[in-house]
């Protein structure tokens, strides 16, 4: 299985907003993830932050030879709900993260999710140090990228609490694209196994087979 889920934090016009996509391979319980592309872009108002999203959407390259469609993962918080609802009256479904503290996650329904922070950051970090999160250090965003990586805090707070934050004067934005797409990753519910085929008459079964598309197969490996 492959598809390309794309996390983005949109901002304010004078913050920085993020697109990551990341390739999605899936074989039974093994799971990789490719950082596929980053963007960051700088003073977009709220339709320019939905026309962004929605147009990478359709990007050739996250729509050929996958098993799904893309999915957009949608930082809900703050300035994230007016976007969502821009996106939903566009006709882009987001899956809509809202970061909260703490290390609980809710849902509203099967596309708007509270998510602790602890436990957004925890399934990067897992997934990086695991190396089922690998990085293309060509990419044209890949300094940034490892520069807000590096100044990242995780700290445990007064009240015993894991708090995690880009240092001061820091940028957090592609981190946290990354981050979003990481989780639904691991969050998305599993799909449910192909039923076995039984030939009519006769004392066999025949099971489908599917080809897992190889990572060396995709654009990726070619940058």
């Amino acid at each position: 299985m492959r598809y390309f889920l794309l996390g983005f934090d949109p901002a304010q016009m004078r913050d920085y907003a993020a697109l990551a996509a990341v390739e999605v391979t899936r074989n039974d319980n093994d799971l990789l993830l490719r950082l596929f592309a980053l963007e960051r872009r700088q003073r977009l108002s709220y339709p320019d932050l939905v026309s962004w999203a929605a147009a990478a959407l359709k990007i050739p390259d996250f729509n050929t030879n996958v098993t799904r469609p893309p999915e957009l993962v949608l930082d809900s918080t703050g300035v994230g709900i007016a976007i969502r609802d821009l996106l939903i009256k566009a006709g882009v479904s987001p899956i809509a993260v809202s970061w909260t503290s703490g290390n609980v996650v809710t849902k509203d329904d099967e596309r708007n999710y509270h998510v602790g922070k602890a436990v957004l950051v925890g399934k990067f970090i897992a997934a990086f140090d695991a190396g089922r999160f690998l990085v293309n250090p060509n990419l044209p965003m890949y300094p940034q990228f490892e520069k807000e990586l590096l100044a990242y805090k995780a700290e445990i707070s007064s009240r015993g609490n894991a708090v995690f934050e880009a240092g001061k004067g820091e940028h957090d934005d592609l981190l946290s694209a990354c981050i979003l797409a990481t989780w639904w990753a691991e969050a998305r519910p599993k799909p449910k196994p192909q039923p076995r085929l039984v030939l009519p008459r006769a004392d066999h079964t025949i099971t489908p087979s599917w080809r897992i598309p190889s990572i060396l197969d995709s654009p990726f490996s070619k940058r």
